[in-house]
């Protein structure tokens, strides 16, 4: 009980946090729910994120790798010319093709 007051406080008062931090928390309080799963006894305002995302098609992305050496993170150039991972080189192809914000899990 004072873990899901913890979180509702947290989540209302909108504090920095990243989305996925957020979706996490969501999930959470959601799990501590009476019944789980459902929003009953969650006040309104604590769900912002959770059911709500879409799911994304399968696309190609092409990138221009800095790095070929196996054991070493992937580099490449991203679409705003700086040195990027993969992860952020598909959120900014997301960006830039359907104008979708996303986050990385």
């Amino acid at each position: 009980e004072e873990v899901r007051k913890y979180i509702q406080r947290f989540v209302k008062e909108e504090k920095v946090i990243s989305k996925h931090d957020r979706l996490t928390l969501e999930s959470k309080l959601l799990s501590l729910a009476k019944p789980p799963l459902t929003h009953n006894g969650v006040p309104p305002g604590c769900i912002k994120y959770h059911g709500k995302l879409l799911q994304a098609e399968s696309v190609f992305i092409r990138g221009k790798p800095l790095n070929k050496v196996k054991g070493v993170k992937s580099a490449f150039v991203g679409y705003d010319g700086n040195i990027c991972n993969v992860e952020t080189l598909a959120l900014q192809f997301y960006k830039l093709k359907y104008d979708m914000e996303g986050l990385h899990s």
